[in-house]
């Protein structure tokens, strides 16, 4: 039987895809043997030439491998169970990329490390033709390559040649309450606010102040300090873009250079981003942490911001989160219930 280049190839591509759906299916489950090549030549009526070009694509894949001449085997772990797609709506070095997508996407090169398993990063992941990012998780995704997507952002970033794929399980991190048809993995910022204010109250402090860049929250913050007695007036709760170096130095200033009684002396810097600035504008002005001020920042684990003053850290686990997901991801392809949303609790260093 002698085929055409071009109709070899497409008939190659096609047995090719039959093959790794009855793997995905479990027809053909992990570390099972395929059926001889004779038995695959009369089942598709093609030459060996063509099913050489077969298992080259699924070996390419990642889906069978060939020990020697015993025959061709599906792997133990192939992707579509154990390769998660991790995607971020922009670049690493955009205007908007912060510390929590580094931790994550440095997090998802340990797991890969520690768990045996694959999370390929996906950058920019919009609909267009001439998107290299988009182009390449498309490929991923018709292919079975990715056990799931996990989205990092907003919902309106995933492309919908992605979005409308309902056999592919995805998970949401990002806030709770956004309106998804699948689970989300979300970061309580609740619990930040509860803990920080908490120790600080324990420790003695009266006076907070907050600075954050997310102004819509700082209200919470008056109600928790309220509740364990702290003074928090409204000229002490600071909101600022997170990479406005050039207004979180004047304003800690200011309000340290304030008289003492009008100071805090307590103060809760609640995005990492942030957390530099204020310490270097502290510093600048003198304050004696922790016998002026006592200073609880947000952090990302395992990757805190360093800090010469003796600060406390707080924040949120970029491995558990990347766990958490994939974990929601396994119980989806398994047809197991699962929950809506699955929340990321703040955590001190010693709570790790």
């Amino acid at each position: 039987m002698n085929e055409p280049v071009g109709s070899e190839q497409s008939r190659a591509l096609t047995i090719a895809r039959s093959i790794r759906q009855r793997i995905v299916s479990g027809q053909f489950p992990p570390g099972s043997q395929l059926p001889t090549w004779g038995a695959l030549e009369q089942e598709f009526g093609v030459t060996r030439t063509t099913l050489n070009r077969v298992f080259h694509r699924l070996k390419s894949d990642g889906f069978v491998y060939s020990p020697s001449t015993r025959g061709t085997f599906v792997v133990e772990r192939p992707p579509h169970l154990s390769r998660y797609g991790l995607a971020f709506e922009i670049q690493p070095g955009e205007v908007g990329w912060n510390r929590w997508f580094s931790t994550l996407a440095n997090e998802s090169l340990v797991l890969q490390e520690k768990d045996n398993v694959k999370i390929p990063c996906f950058f920019s992941v919009e609909n267009h033709l001439d998107n290299e990012s988009h182009n390449r998780l498309l490929g991923d995704v018709v292919s079975d390559r990715l056990a799931g997507l996990i989205c990092v952002g907003h919902p309106e970033m995933v492309a919908r040649s992605i979005w409308d794929r309902a056999d592919l399980p995805k998970v949401g991190v990002w806030n709770k309450g956004v309106g998804l048809p699948w689970p989300s993995v979300y970061i309580d910022r609740q619990s930040f606010i509860e803990k920080s204010t908490r120790y600080l109250a324990a420790r003695g402090c009266k006076k907070l102040a907050v600075i954050t860049t997310t102004g819509e929250r700082l209200h919470e913050y008056a109600e928790v300090a309220a509740s364990h007695g702290l003074m928090h007036p409204d000229h002490w709760r600071l909101a600022c873009a997170a990479n406005a170096s050039d207004c979180v130095r004047p304003i800690i200033q200011l309000l340290m250079s304030l008289p003492k009684q009008e100071r805090p002396d307590a103060l809760i810097i609640a995005d990492d981003n942030l957390v530099e600035d204020s310490i270097a504008a502290l510093m600048s002005v003198g304050v004696r942490v922790p016998g002026d001020l006592q200073i609880v920042v947000h952090c990302n684990w395992p990757q805190p911001v360093n800090s010469i003053l003796p600060v406390r850290r707080l924040g949120f686990d970029g491995r558990r989160t990347l766990e958490t997901a994939m974990s929601l991801i396994d119980r989806q392809r398994r047809g197991e219930p699962f929950p809506e949303h699955e929340s990321i609790p703040a955590v001190f260093e010693d709570e790790i």
